[in-house]
């Protein structure tokens, strides 16, 4: 299940972290060779697909990366190649990726580990921050859900008495205007709660 997507118009840089096997991975290209990162389970099975929260931070400075999964579970890696930035202000989807769009930068086609499901998630997410600014679920240009495009005030919240997340019930994606993403080093962070182990 796809938690949040972004692949430049070459489709030669991308950003995504994925739910695999109840596991939330973080993958990235800046040009040159892909990373493929998961949190160091520490030898103990875990799954965060529970239907509890979890919180998810990733970041990318370069070609370094890392994911921690509620502050106890991190891993790090690095992209191959010698290239650095990613570039920006491209689309930026969340909770699956719309039809036609690459599901890998083109130096991943082919390779299992860095190349996406491409499925969409189900179960909520809440609180998503880049670069540590909250982006409101209400500043995405389009919602799909369920084969229908809404608004998002169109589709019921995340049960959380905090604030309002977002549902996704496994048929869509909420994508953000290219001027979303703005800087070549990027942090990202959310809250998930799902009972699904791939989306």
């Amino acid at each position: 299940g796809v938690l949040l997507y972004y692949i430049n118009a070459a489709g030669s840089d991308y950003i995504a972290i994925e739910l695999r096997e109840g596991i939330p991975w973080f993958f990235f290209d800046a040009g040159s060779g892909p990373a493929a990162i998961q949190p160091d389970l520490m030898w103990q099975d875990v799954t965060f697909n529970d239907g509890e929260w979890h919180s998810v931070t990733a970041s990318q400075i370069s070609r370094a990366g890392s994911i921690s999964v509620d502050g106890t579970y991190a891993g790090s890696g690095e992209s191959a190649g010698s290239s650095q930035v990613i570039s920006s202000r491209q689309v930026l989807y969340v909770g699956g990726i719309p039809q036609g769009v690459p599901r890998s930068s083109t130096l991943g086609l082919g390779d299992p580990t860095t190349t996406l499901s491409g499925g969409s998630y189900a179960g909520c997410l809440y609180r998503l921050t880049l670069n540590g600014g909250v982006l409101d679920f209400e500043s995405g240009t389009d919602l799909l859900v369920g084969g229908l495009m809404a608004a998002p005030t169109d589709i019921p919240g995340c049960p959380v008495r905090i604030e309002p997340g977002l549902s996704f019930l496994g048929g869509g994606f909420l994508s953000y205007p290219p001027d979303t993403l703005h800087t070549s080093s990027f942090s990202w962070g959310f809250d998930l709660r799902t009972t699904h182990s791939q989306g």
